[in-house]
């Protein structure tokens, strides 16, 4: 619907009315009264008239409305949230080294070995009642919080014309807002991969608990395979790289230092490990093992969840570039590498905290719309001092 400015026109009426204008002004009635077109086939809308006379244009008779429900995916890192302050604190400790239990070293030479008399260490056993023995405590602080939003305008009486009845309308607006918080739940997760993604880079740039799953195979007497394609229909491999993640989800339960970069043992049990795996992976297992073994549940792979690819699917949805990485990390360093497979980690590894999604609305009276101001903020956070292993074909860089 084609719609004119009459401002001009509105205020030269208004002086010809209030006898402001000395002379009947020139009016162009033009852009005021529609004195209807005659719409032959040679126009625009072609094919579109009705079949009998050729003069008719047709009408709409049912919309489709493209509306889309789209849900961000949990990949197991979303936690909750709090109203007040903004500091995550989290705190490890540690206490001291075993020492002997005198209680049974009471006499002397009871040990031959040791000579070991109690009454010649008394002073030594006094000091150690009194002496002051506090636990190695570590407080370390989350304090980032990435905040976006999205603006739609909206408006009712403009849009009347384009619909048969307010229930059209109703729904035509309902897409908008489908669509946009669709977008959000894109962006949501983009930014849940980020976050895993800038774990796997600094675990990686550290060389530190990088497993080299095709390296491995081949050390314990698997042929040598070529590419991660064909790997990945190889169901040896496959069989191989899920005993080695389930004996490494297994690992991560006994306390230990090996799995971490911190100063504190760790131990993750089996129900807060996460395992998010590239879906290439996945698709191996189910098809080329699974799909051949009378047993499937001795070898098979639990409680994991995949991913299509870690950053980007590339222009062709190639295996290379929905398994490579190319970020510089929170830590200031540039990773460009290909080949993951998969990461296990502890849930405190990687962290969504704090999600405040927020609608705000202004109305423009002038404008006779409404703005809807789609607002987003988030925390996301790395622990390296929790346990995490990444899962590599090769070590491309």
């Amino acid at each position: 619907m084609k719609v004119n400015q009459i401002s001009t026109m509105l205020n030269g009426i208004w002086g010809e009315v209030l006898g402001k204008s000395e002379l009947v002004v020139a009016e162009d009635l033009s852009n005021l009264v529609s004195v209807g077109q005659v719409i032959t086939s040679s126009t625009d809308f072609g094919e579109n008239f009705e079949n009998y006379a050729g003069k008719i244009i047709d009408k709409v008779g049912k919309t489709i409305f493209v509306d889309r429900v789209y849900r961000a995916k949990d990949l197991g890192i979303w936690r909750d949230s709090w109203e007040y302050g903004s500091v995550l604190e989290k705190l490890r400790c540690d206490v001291g080294e075993f020492t002997d239990n005198c209680e049974w070293d009471l006499t002397k030479d009871v040990d031959a070995d040791r000579n070991y008399d109690y009454n010649e260490n008394i002073s030594s056993h006094i000091e150690e009642l009194f002496k002051f023995v506090p636990a190695t405590v570590q407080a370390k602080y989350f304090n980032l919080k990435t905040t976006f939003k999205t603006t739609i305008s909206i408006t009712r009486k403009q849009l009347k014309s384009a619909f048969n009845g307010p229930s059209e309308m109703a729904r035509f607006i309902g897409m908008i807002e489908n669509r946009i918080m669709s977008k959000m739940e894109i962006a949501k997760d983009e930014l849940q991969r980020r976050t895993i993604v800038n774990l796997i880079g600094t675990k990686f740039n550290a060389g530190d608990n990088v497993v080299d799953l095709k390296a491995e195979f081949e050390a314990n007497g698997g042929a040598v395979i070529t590419t991660m394609g064909e790997a990945l229909r190889d169901p040896d491999f496959l069989r191989f790289v899920a005993k080695r993640i389930t004996m490494d989800r297994e690992f991560l339960t006994v306390p230990s230092t090996i799995y971490t970069t911190g100063a504190f043992y760790n131990h993750t049990p089996i129900e807060d490990s996460r395992l998010i795996v590239l879906s290439d992976l996945d698709a191996g297992l189910k098809f080329n093992l699974y799909g051949d073994t009378y047993n499937e549940e001795f070898v098979k792979l639990d409680n994991y969840k995949t991913i299509p690819f870690w950053q980007g699917s590339g222009t062709a949805m190639a295996l290379n570039d929905r398994s490579s990485i190319n970020i510089k990390t929170a830590g200031g360093d540039t990773v460009s590498t290909g080949g993951i497979l998969g990461i296990l980690f502890d849930r405190d590894a990687a962290m969504v905290c704090n999600e405040t999604p927020e609608v705000r609305s202004q109305y423009n009276a002038d404008g006779n719309f409404t703005n809807f101001f789609y607002c987003y903020d988030c925390s996301y956070y790395n622990d390296f001092d929790e346990n995490a292993i990444i899962y590599t074909w090769g070590t491309t860089t």
